[in-house]
């Protein structure tokens, strides 16, 4: 769920989302070694910041967090201080970022609620919440098709609205997502599902937001000037 941090800095500071980003060795490096999970990009390969952002959040794209991170910020280390600063500035003040990635390491850290904090934060920015909501995306470049994660389990969860899912040794099987039912909007922040069973983060889900649906509503109490 760190990638959600790295998308958000990314889009408000990159000025042109349609500008061209060439694909290079850099933004591989320790990747193959760490076993992180990649879109597909390849090196020498012409894409889009739009291609790079639904790279990152809908595969969930290791590349994909690294080349946003080395174009925004000039290098990686300069984009880890700007993750930092937007936290504090929002107030996830149990969080630390030490990669765009979302690798396991002892100084990468957050809380469920600080994640609630910063995905309440990103669902503001249209360009955002556009892309945390998209079920498919095809690259300009018509080389990659992205299909949302939590489209890739034989599950119904059709009343998820959006999502990012995550996993880590350390973290679970992770998801960030926003649902409705009724007419009425709700978020969800999920950790620590155990990785038998490569679906259990949507099992969560799943029970937490049926809980909700059955037993929340809105009522009108008292109707104008009552």
């Amino acid at each position: 769920m760190t990638k959600i941090m790295t998308a958000i800095v990314a889009i408000e500071n990159i000025d042109n989302l349609d500008a061209y980003v060439i694909i290079t060795p850099d933004m591989f490096k320790s990747l193959k070694e760490e076993g992180a999970a990649t879109a597909g990009f390849k090196i020498g390969e012409k894409v889009t910041y739009y291609d790079l952002l639904y790279g990152l959040m809908l595969p969930s794209g290791a590349e994909a967090a690294q080349a946003l991170a080395i174009e925004t910020g000039g290098n990686i280390d300069n984009f880890i201080y700007m993750m930092n600063k937007k936290a504090k500035s929002i107030g996830m003040f149990n969080t630390n970022f030490s990669t765009p990635v979302g690798l396991d390491h002892k100084d990468n850290y957050s809380t469920v609620n600080d994640i609630a904090i910063l995905l309440k934060y990103t669902l503001k920015n249209k360009i955002f919440k556009e892309i945390f909501m998209a079920d498919k995306y095809v690259t300009s470049n018509k080389k990659h098709t992205f299909i949302a994660t939590r489209n890739m389990h034989n599950l119904d969860v059709s009343f998820i609205t959006g999502s990012k899912t995550g996993y880590t040794h350390d973290a679970g099987l992770c998801l960030a997502s926003t649902a409705s039912y009724n007419g009425v909007d709700y978020l969800l922040v999920t950790a620590n599902a155990p990785y038998d069973v490569k679906s259990n983060h949507l099992f969560d889900a799943k029970t937490i937001y049926t809980y909700y649906f059955d037993n929340y509503e809105y009522r009108t109490i008292l109707e104008e000037n009552e």
